[in-house]
């Protein structure tokens, strides 16, 4: 009787264990799963019932966060004007979806919390066996569309420009703008001008009171345009000055906005002025504490400033320029946007303190302009650019592949230097290939790993000792050989900016001598002069009221806390004060002898830059100690051996 229930039992698990592998391989299948979710919402009491355009749509990851898809407007509920559903099967890889929701195809009704501020996108991660039931609500709207016909009362013209200057694959995405007609968004340039890329945005009398905008860097061909923000956040754009004017005037105004690349800043021109666009970089990016504008008659403001006051800017307190933009080297820029009456014999100066970055000179070539224009004026190196092709120019002078020099500053060292003598630590304007590319700029990749294949990084650099030709440092003799060059080898990066060059055992930098390193591949090349170490670290006694005197008397015992504290400070290896140590017969001390005794330290940085200071121990006259001369010069001693113990084995382990 027992052998048919342990049979039964037997197909019972049997079945148990096949379904519950079956669907744990249908919830965890990889590649795409089939979903089916339920939305409900209830909406604000105004919420239109009866407005062609008033319906309540999902907007989010499932539509690509574009407004106006039919497939994605909910259903009034029969009996409750304010309860909307939607039920919708679909095929995804990844199980998480983000939404909001939106009154029609337009961002500007888009729902808000009750203190008017931005809901959160709504995320779920749906369920392929459970059902997914999402009842939610929307507690207010941040604006309600009618039926009476809304006037274009503006436009926004946005102006972009990019270090590439290519820009047949941007695209730009704006909201906010009213329920006016216009294209859908995001969308490709209206049209490229001296400055780049533009869009025409028009503005409805119903707009909010600003406008989103996100600009695209590429992607609209291969629809991954989300992927390549040219910013992580959105920007707003405010619609003030339109709407005041269409208060006043009833007439409609355009408003031209300008933004570089890389950061949340963007400029606003004003129609009834002269408008100078002032574009200063550095590609160190080492700008000094007071660089800034030197200004004389006729300005007026600048965008961001409603305190700015002519009378306040000195030679001495040139007026402050904004981080305005990120080179592709991630070096900042600066940028201001002045305000000029027309006609004015007014001029700047790019500076910091004497130093003219302007071209040396007083830019004075704005009274010709009308009010409403806008003068771009680009400063880099000495040179300033203006004119049809002055962004051109400007990316020419300040972009062009080549080595970034040293800087030294807040931002601590960076760019092409040694840190050591066996190391060059390099650093590219431009990111270089480090693997095969294909002719779509695509990686190559390894049959068997399917990575991509390296390049040989290595056979792109040389360093040489250098010599002067005629004003010219040129390569002297044969290359110093180069063990490896160190950069980050991740699989997902293709190009890299930073390397760092380590030489071969025996093939040491001198820095008594001259060196250049140089850059050679089938698409760039360079070469700069390294920046040597030669500047000793700087040594001080820690108290500053210490007169370098110590005095103690004859035969007494030395005291250890009569030696005086000091510090190190080294421009490149930083803090070195544990590496400060006494020479041989630079330190000996015999208390038993009355005289002076000069005590000499020494610190000394990697590249052997010594520095000292010394003081002086005064034996004076007096009652005699058990403590002999030999415990004080053994004292002395000891701090030498150590210290210089600590160097060598410091120096063996860099």
């Amino acid at each position: 009787m027992k052998k048919p229930f342990y049979v039964l039992l037997l197909v019972f698990l049997s079945v148990f264990m096949i379904g519950s592998f079956k669907q744990t391989d249908y919830v965890h299948a990889e590649g795409e799963v089939e979903y089916t979710f339920t939305v409900n919402v209830t909406v604000p009491e105004n919420t239109p019932t009866n407005v062609a355009k008033a319906k309540v749509a999902l907007v989010g990851t499932v539509n690509g966060w574009t407004p106006g898809h039919a497939d994605w407007i909910l259903t009034k509920d029969a009996e409750n004007d304010y309860l909307y559903s939607i039920t919708k099967t679909i095929t995804l890889t990844d199980p998480t979806i983000k939404f909001k929701f939106v009154i029609g195809d337009d961002w500007s009704f888009v729902e808000k919390t009750a203190d008017d501020e931005d809901v959160p996108d709504r995320e779920f991660t749906l369920s392929a066996t459970e059902p997914n039931v999402f009842n939610l609500t929307v507690e207010k709207w941040a604006a309600i569309p009618t039926d009476d016909p809304v006037s274009k009362i503006g436009t926004v013209v946005v102006h972009y420009q990019n270090f590439l200057g290519e820009y047949d694959d941007s695209g730009a995405h704006s909201w906010n703008f009213g329920s006016i007609e216009t294209q859908s968004y995001p969308r490709r340039a209206d049209g490229v001008d001296p400055f780049g890329a533009y869009w025409e945005i028009p503005i409805g009398s119903d707009s909010q009171d600003q406008i989103g905008l996100i600009l695209l860097k590429k992607g609209m061909d291969s629809g991954t345009q989300w992927d390549h923000k040219e910013y992580s956040q959105d920007l707003f754009v405010p619609l003030k000055a339109i709407k005041d004017n269409w208060a006043t005037n009833q007439t409609e105004m355009t408003m031209h906005v300008y933004y570089f690349q890389g950061t949340d800043q963007f400029f606003i021109a004003r129609p009834d002025v002269v408008n100078v666009l002032v574009a200063y970089y550095d590609p160190t990016g080492a700008y000094e504490e007071n660089l800034g504008l030197h200004l004389w008659e006729g300005w007026v403001g600048a965008y961001g400033d409603p305190d700015f006051s002519l009378d306040a800017i000195t030679w001495d307190k040139p007026y402050e320029m904004k981080n305005g933009f990120k080179s592709d080297a991630d070096v900042d820029g600066k940028v201001a946007m002045l305000y000029l009456t027309p006609g004015s014999n007014a001029g700047l100066i790019v500076h910091a303190g004497d130093d003219k970055k302007s071209g040396g000179a007083d830019v004075m070539i704005f009274q010709d302009y009308e009010a409403g224009e806008v003068v771009q004026l680009y400063v880099i190196g000495g040179q300033y650019f203006v004119g049809e092709n002055a962004a051109e120019d400007f990316r020419e002078a300040a972009f062009t592949f080549g080595f970034v020099p040293i800087s030294i500053g807040d931002k601590g060292l960076n760019g092409t230097y040694a840190p050591n003598p066996k190391s060059v630590i390099v650093k590219f304007s431009l990111a270089v290939p480090t693997v095969q590319l294909d002719e779509e700029g695509k990686p190559v990749l390894d049959e068997t790993t399917k990575l991509p294949i390296p390049l040989d990084v290595k056979a792109f650099f040389k360093v040489y000792e250098a010599e002067e030709v005629d004003g010219v440092l040129t390569p002297k003799g044969n290359p110093l050989t180069i063990e490896r060059i160190d950069y980050n080898q991740s699989p997902s990066t293709t190009s890299v900016k930073e390397f760092v060059v380590q030489l071969a055992e025996g093939a040491t930098l001198d820095n008594t001598k001259r060196y250049i390193i140089t850059f050679e591949n089938e698409d760039y090349d360079a070469s700069i002069e390294i920046d040597l170490d030669r500047q000793a670290p700087n040594l001080t006694f820690a108290d500053i009221t210490f007169d370098g005197l110590i005095k103690i008397t004859q035969g007494s015992k030395w005291d250890q806390a009569l030696f005086p504290s000091y510090r190190a400070m080294d421009v490149r290896d930083g803090d070195v004060s544990k590496y400060v140590y006494v020479k041989e017969g630079e330190g000996i001390l015999n208390t038993d002898e009355v005289g002076e005794y000069t005590i000499k330290l020494t610190a000394i940085d990697n590249w052997g830059n010594e520095t000292q200071i010394s003081f002086v121990v005064q034996v004076v006259e007096g009652s005699s100690s058990d403590c002999s001369s030999a415990s004080a010069i053994y004292i002395l001693n000891l701090l030498a051996i150590v210290s210089v113990l600590a160097f060598v084995l410091r120096k063996r382990n860099a």
